[in-house]
């Protein structure tokens, strides 16, 4: 109920070749008129022709979608009070503050704030590999300066706990 999985109503997923030998995938989602936590974040507009321009013509997989980050903390947080309504906004805000405390980045203000709402993935044969490893994800940041550097920061944070 926290996240109001009942304005689900279908979910449909087809995969074939298309004539000229290529992967295509199609997704479809089936909702209700009245949409809110989960429902209402899969509800998008339609993706703008500038993602698909951050995908090489070289690629050997790509893909796009659309995810808003910061909706979706709001989103966790909303779940977090219907699951715990005395509790749940604290639990949720002390969870984003220890993030902080232990990385040194402010995930909301630093990372996700700063992202695009629409990403592209793909593989290329000049990447180190066709497989997910040598995946891009690609997306148009706000504030590039600032995503690298909280980046940066939470790449070394996450390589001194790998050495300890």
């Amino acid at each position: 109920d926290a996240f109001h999985f009942d304005a689900i109503h279908q979910i449909a997923w087809a995969g074939n070749f298309d004539s000229a030998g290529n992967w295509i995938d199609q997704a479809f989602v089936g909702l209700s008129a009245q949409r809110a936590g989960i429902a209402a974040f899969l509800d998008h507009k339609p993706l703008s022709g500038e993602t698909l321009k951050l995908i090489p013509k070289s690629v050997t997989f790509a893909g796009v979608a659309r995810f808003d980050f910061g909706r979706f903390l709001d989103d966790l947080r909303d779940a977090a009070i219907n699951m715990d309504p005395q509790r749940g906004a604290q639990m949720y805000d002390m969870m984003l503050h220890q993030f902080f405390a232990f990385t040194g980045v402010d995930l909301r203000k630093d990372i996700v704030d700063n992202l695009g709402d629409e990403f592209a993935i793909y593989t290329s044969p000049d990447a180190a590999g066709t497989s997910i490893r040598g995946a891009t994800l690609a997306t148009k940041a706000k504030d590039g300066a600032k995503l690298e550097t909280a980046l940066s920061t939470l790449e070394s944070t996450l390589n001194a706990m790998t050495l300890q």
